[in-house]
């Protein structure tokens, strides 16, 4: 029977290394076969696939989980009918629902001696909370259908990554094997046998139970059973499985005697059952073998066997550990409490007030507005200022600019984009425009002085140059200005450290004090003066142009034969990989058209074998030739007639080179050469 394993993941998680990896290391040996359905490009580079023996075929129509199941079911069956592999490997494309790939499989397996071994998901550790936010439930339906969850690129992340990200996952697969380890510290063989792993701790429980009840069992049949049964009932049937006599008077109570040979204390038991009299005994006991009375010997009757009592320590314990640290949680929680935050203002405090009440309502009525905090009035007050306060719920602020206000002092906050009292999420920005130098205005700050915010003047002719290197124009110029200050010429530099458009350097240097209305000159960042070139040698081209192109190249593509290369893949490029370019300038791929072919050459009067065979060397010629004979009316017998094939070849292919032997009728053209 052939096996069938599902990888699903989204384009880049590492679906390609790992099926490489399994290809090499624990599929070796195998006949297996590569389903492919592409939405976009072979994900599998093709000349590796082929040689290792694995055979590709590609449904290049559309997608597995919606309008392939007709193709997809023919191409299967006309895989397993040609090939009879050992197992086929499918690899539906990065946005393909998993649980639509595996009704589709299931749905075709029903009609063919295949079988549905593991559906696997491959998961970039790093990307998992981002793609649960970004993707919904494509990428929730990968991981909640998945046998297995494989975690890529785990030997470069942080222990608390993996974590965050196992916890995530298990919200939506709380049964799946999910492999933490980096591959590289992994065989395929070990990879391959947690595919196929299910660990059913309930089963297993199942399984120890029901092997100490067959040990209780084979106890009890090498023991005698003298069983006695008194029943109001002269049809009663019990489940125990003993003969039930019937008792003339209307007693309620039957009795089991059991003579044991043995020469302990307890040779003999006497088990009593209380019925109501108008206990039904048409419907069988549910007791099983034993019945005891509900005295204080019943323990003493039966013991648990050691493997069920194992089990039920280890649950214990667990459960134990689980009530501590739920404990030791609400009593941290419970410590932190009243340590929050810092003392603003009185309005401050009841809009926090208001905003937790609100939370706490919207928690009841609809769990989606749980994260959700309401705007404070950021009007008036600085930047320094605002940002302590935003960050307490969450809330980032950005700097729009500085404008001349009647109303505000220099520094302060003039315009905020969102109005105070709006509902807003936890993590949302609000966009604010601060008064910049001249400004006027009178309306106090919550803090005494903008002498805080580092960018109030000394003394009235004084100011104090602001630290603006890392920071955009925008917010450069606008912490100038509210320093008293002028922006004076700014020009770009290129810079391999800085980000393109930031600032580089500043004259007058930061936290310097100079004249108010002194020009602050700056240096943006154009970005970095060269990148290396990618290593795209051996890539398919269209793959290549790709990978280029996101390193911000331009590319341009020359075709070569090559003896090495298989046509289509990358042979070389200029500048050569690993070369430092400037980005925007072009990359010239030189992509493979496969061996050059020869040409053959054509047939010379009276050319003999010999001859024949030495020109098709010279040519370049260099696989099998092999000789053939044939009639000719106009070629003299011994003589070459023709090649096959004629016009090219490959140059390791095979020719082979007829030989006259003259006219079928016998006469004309023994020993004469071709005309």
């Amino acid at each position: 029977m052939t096996k069938i394993d599902i990888f699903s993941g989204f384009l880049g998680a590492g679906k390609t290394t790992l099926i490489k990896k399994l290809i090499t290391e624990a599929f070796a040996g195998q006949q297996v076969v590569l389903i492919e359905n592409e939405f976009g490009e072979i994900g599998i580079d093709g000349g590796f696939l082929k040689e290792s023996g694995i055979q590709i075929n590609e449904l290049n129509a559309g997608c597995i989980c919606c309008s392939l199941v007709g193709d997809f079911r023919t191409a299967l069956q006309q895989v397993v009918e040609q090939y009879h592999p050992d197992r086929i490997v499918i690899e539906p494309s990065g946005v393909g629902k998993l649980s639509d790939v595996t009704r589709a499989v299931e749905g075709v397996a029903e009609h063919l001696d295949v079988q549905l071994s593991s559906f696997v998901t491959v998961a970039d550790v790093n990307k998992v909370k981002m793609y649960m936010k970004n993707f919904g439930e494509f990428y929730d339906d990968q991981i909640s259908h998945a046998s297995c969850i494989l975690l890529s690129r785990t030997q470069t992340a942080s222990e608390e990554k993996i974590a965050a990200a196992v916890a995530m996952l298990r919200e939506k697969n709380p049964t799946a094997t999910i492999v933490t380890t980096a591959w590289d510290e992994l065989t395929g063989e070990q990879i391959l046998k947690a595919m196929s792993t299910k660990d059913d701790f309930k089963a297993e429980l199942i399984a120890m139970a029901a092997k100490a009840n067959e040990k209780h069992a084979e106890e009890d049949e090498e023991e005698e059973h003298h069983h006695h049964h008194h029943h109001d009932d002269e049809n009663g049937v019990c489940s125990c499985g003993h003969h039930h006599h019937d008792d003339d008077d209307d007693e309620d109570e039957h009795e089991h005697h059991h003579d044991h040979d043995e020469d302990d204390d307890h040779d003999e038991h006497e088990h009593h059952h209380d019925h109501d009299e108008d206990h039904d005994h048409e419907e069988h006991c549910c007791c099983g073998h034993h019945h005891h009375d509900d005295d204080e010997d019943e323990d003493d009757d039966e013991e648990l066997s050691p493997a069920v009592e194992k089990a039920m320590t280890v649950a214990g314990v667990v459960l134990a550990v689980i009530i501590v640290l739920i404990v030791l949680l609400l009593v941290s929680k419970a410590l932190g409490l009243g340590k929050e935050k810092n003392d603003t203002s009185s309005s401050d405090s009841q809009q926090t007030e208001q905003t937790a009440d609100e939370d706490t309502e919207s928690e009841d009525g609809n769990s989606s507005s749980a994260n959700t905090v309401v705007m404070p009035n950021l009007l008036g007050k600085t930047m320094t200022e605002a940002k302590i306060e935003l960050k307490e719920l969450g809330i980032d602020i950005t700097l729009k600019g500085s404008e001349s206000s009647s109303k505000y002092s220099a520094g302060q906050i003039m315009e905020q984009n969102i109005a105070e009292g709006t509902k807003v999420e936890v993590g949302s920005s609000v966009e604010v425009t601060i008064a910049g130098s001249g400004s006027s205005g009178t309306s106090g700050s919550s803090t005494s002085s903008t002498a805080a915010d580092s960018t109030s003047s000394t003394t009235d002719t004084e100011a104090t140059v602001p630290n603006v290197v890392g920071k955009d124009e925008a917010t450069a110029r606008a912490a100038i200005e509210a320093a008293g200050l002028t922006v004076g010429t700014v020009t770009e530099s290129s810079s391999d450290t800085v980000t393109s458009g930031l600032v580089i350097s500043q004259t007058v240097a930061a936290n310097t004090k100079t004249a108010k209305g002194t020009k602050v000159n700056l240096v943006l960042s154009s970005g970095p003066s060269s990148v290396k070139v990618t290593d795209v040698i051996g890539h398919e081209q269209s793959r290549a142009e790709q990978e280029l192109a996101a390193a911000g190249f331009q590319v341009s593509v020359k075709e070569a034969y090559s003896s090495d290369v298989r046509s289509g893949l990358v042979i070389s490029t200029t500048p050569d990989r690993g070369t430092p370019a400037k980005p925007g300038s072009t990359v010239t791929m030189t992509v493979s058209q496969g061996k050059e072919k020869v040409t053959i050459p054509s047939v010379s009067v009276g050319m003999t074998y010999e001859a024949a065979a030495e020109k098709l060397e010279d040519a370049g010629f260099t696989g099998t030739i092999s000789e053939a004979t044939e009639s000719s009316d106009s070629v003299g017998s011994g003589f070459v007639t023709r090649y096959s094939p004629s016009g090219t070849v490959d140059p390791d292919g095979t020719v082979t080179i007829y030989v006259s032997t003259g006219s079928a009728s016998g006469t004309g053209t023994e020993g004469m050469p071709a005309n």
